[in-house]
């Protein structure tokens, strides 16, 4: 498929992910084949496909919670502002949530566990509440509900 490629340096795989025969591809990129995309792309065995905008930082985790979620370095995508999380739509990103803050954003794992999605990184706070490096988001209670 051409690969992936960095103008300015070397491109890193930082994540891979398998949704239903797809594989997710994130890290440290701006294209994949012969088009521009930043930082997330899809591969389904023949093509390259980009995820919307893609991210202006490093994704560096992927998982399932009622759609995919994205972590990473990453502050917006085209769809607007956005830092640490996002989840996909099938069209474009959106925040998790109310986000995440700190002076340093990053998410380096996503896992789904007993109904909820963790998340862990570099993070003060998640969903406007103390969580220091460690959240939990559940989407049990309604959109961007966190406990």
């Amino acid at each position: 498929g051409g690969g992936l490629y960095d103008s300015p340096g070397s491109p890193r795989v930082t994540a891979l992910f398998d949704r239903g025969g797809e594989l997710l591809v994130g890290g440290y990129f701006t294209g994949a084949g012969d088009f521009p995309a930043r930082n997330v792309v899809l591969w389904d065995g023949a093509v390259w496909d980009r995820l919307g905008d893609g991210m202006d930082g490093a994704v560096l985790a992927f998982a399932e919670f009622g759609g995919l979620v994205a972590g990473g370095s990453f502050t917006e995508s085209g769809s607007g502002p956005m830092r640490g999380a996002a989840r996909w739509n099938g069209d474009r990103w959106f925040p998790l949530a109310s986000g995440l803050t700190g002076e340093f954003v990053t998410v380096h794992a996503l896992v789904v566990h007993e109904g909820s999605l963790y998340l862990g990184g570099l993070f003060d706070a998640a969903g406007g509440k103390p969580s220091a490096n460690l959240a939990r988001w559940d989407d049990r209670d309604g959109p961007g509900a966190r406990r």
